[in-house]
């Protein structure tokens, strides 16, 4: 705001310093400390407050666009701790009044403070580029989830409450993230860093449930994945989310002067999804890992190239005697998953998957247009799904969609995946290529599982896009 009345403060030291703050790794790494107190001590209160102080109070008083708000906005999912919302014990931060409160507060402010910001900036940026192209495809997707069940007796007003959520997710972020940032003044790494720190929160918020249940008790028997959850999530949940961080090491090898640093978080992502024994996120993150390794070999210049392929071979060597050293509690890990994988028929494998995907095929097949809604999946409920607000989904996106939204729905989804797609057919920079990466890591591991429908992911999938589309404005610009 400041620096629209005075265009002088742009020159001055202090404006300088307070904009390469808020751009760099350090006030996302800040985020994370904020995220892991909050996750681990259970302070959501203090920490909506600090991310509206940092995220967009400072910003907008003082920086001419609101990046500082990509952290607070990507990180506040997986700021919600166990202490204050544990299904196991049948408590919701949703019943917290002193937090409801505080929460319809701060979204007020932030709301205010964003749409005259979006007014300012469109008054008095005017040449700003504002290339949306993504956002037809999103509103026409969501325009098809509200319409889950039309014509038929399944459509409720639960559908459409839970739909215009779930869309406002998908483009809120989006939209206002094109509106409010500069592309061309945002550091290309900038996400990279941003999915770096974001995986490094998740590996200690994933150690902290390790620890807080005590190694003695869960290595003294079979590893039971019932104790691997938090505020926000199950192991699959924590899994899923993981998997959006595993290229990011990879990307900053290859653009980095001392690259090979980055290497070993590579490897401590793959190993924390195993930890989170969620058998689609492994599957994901396999698939990353090696797609990154070729990526590294393949994108590295020269001398950094040698470096990454000695790093990436002494990596490989010391996971090898890690997994020596570690055995008997590594394999208290592994065993479970071999042995549903090779005794169970798979149905069993898939935890019942097939069964429900069968089940969504057949009412799509009887509701073609627009398909049942969200609240139709009667042959299974999720007992972490306190509210009621978020229905039992059918852990498959196609299936997810062909069944609450039809014809109509899987025709937007793939206008809107194809939107995404060809981008990469044009030429694209790394950044393009890692970035999307990150986004594939979300929609594959979605294809045996809920994540893009989990409201959190949802809100991480369209930040993401809107730093891809960033990312595309800025090769244009060039």
């Amino acid at each position: 705001m400041l620096v629209y009345i005075f265009k002088e403060i742009e020159k001055s030291k202090v404006y300088k310093a307070i904009r390469w703050f808020f751009s760099s790794i350090f006030y996302i790494a800040l985020i994370g400390i904020i995220t892991l107190i909050s996750n681990i001590y259970g302070m959501e209160i203090l920490t909506l407050k600090l991310f509206t102080l940092f995220g967009l109070i400072i910003p907008f008083i003082f920086l001419d666009d609101l990046t500082p708000i990509i952290p607070p906005l990507f990180f506040g999912y997986i700021t919600i701790s166990r202490i204050n919302n544990d299904y196991q014990t049948n408590t919701s931060i949703f019943n917290n009044i002193e937090f409801i409160n505080t929460l319809y507060l701060y979204f007020t402010i932030i709301f205010s403070l964003l749409l005259i910001r979006i007014i300012l900036d469109f008054i008095i940026k005017k040449d700003r580029k504002r290339n949306l192209r993504f956002i037809i495809s999103l509103v026409l997707m969501s325009i098809s989830f509200v319409l889950g069940g039309a014509l038929t007796e399944f459509y409720n007003s639960n559908t459409i409450y839970y739909s215009l959520v779930l869309g406002g997710l998908f483009i809120i972020p989006y939209l206002v993230l094109m509106l409010t940032i500069d592309f061309t003044k945002l550091r290309v790494d900038y996400f990279a860093y941003l999915l770096l720190v974001f995986g490094i929160v998740l590996t200690i918020e994933l150690a902290h449930i390790y620890l807080s249940q005590g190694l003695e008790n869960i290595f003294n028997g079979e590893v039971n994945k019932s104790f691997i959850y938090t505020g926000w999530g199950i192991d699959n949940n924590i899994g899923g989310a993981l998997t959006l961080s595993t290229v990011s090491s990879a990307y900053l090898s290859i653009k980095k002067r001392f690259g090979f640093l980055y290497l070993p978080f590579l490897f401590i992502n793959l190993i924390s999804v195993v930890f989170t024994l969620s058998r689609a996120a492994i599957l994901t993150i396999i698939l990353l890992f090696i797609i990154s390794i070729v990526l590294i070999i393949i994108y590295s210049k020269r001398k950094r190239r040698l470096i990454n392929i000695i790093t990436l071979l002494i990596l490989v060597s010391l996971s090898i005697l890690s997994y020596f050293i570690f055995k008997k509690y590594i394999d208290k890990v592994v065993e479970p998953i071999l042995n549903t994988l090779l005794k169970e028929d798979l149905d069993a494998i898939s935890s019942g998957r097939l069964t429900i995907y069968k089940y969504g095929i057949d009412q799509f097949l009887n509701n073609k247009l627009f398909g049942v809604g969200f609240f139709s999946l009667e042959i299974h409920s999720a007992p972490y799904l306190q509210t009621g607000f978020v229905p039992a989904r059918y852990h498959n996106t196609i299936v997810q969609i062909l069944s609450s939204s039809g014809l109509f729905g899987i025709i937007t989804y793939l206008i809107h995946r194809v939107s995404t797609i060809t981008p990469l057919f044009k030429k694209p920079k790394e950044e393009e290529i890692f970035i999307f990466l990150s986004i594939l890591g979300l929609i594959l591991s979605s294809l045996l599982d809920c994540h893009l429908f989990n409201l959190g992911p949802t809100m991480e999938y369209s930040i993401l896009l809107a730093l891809y589309n960033g990312i595309i404005i800025n090769r244009s610009n060039n």
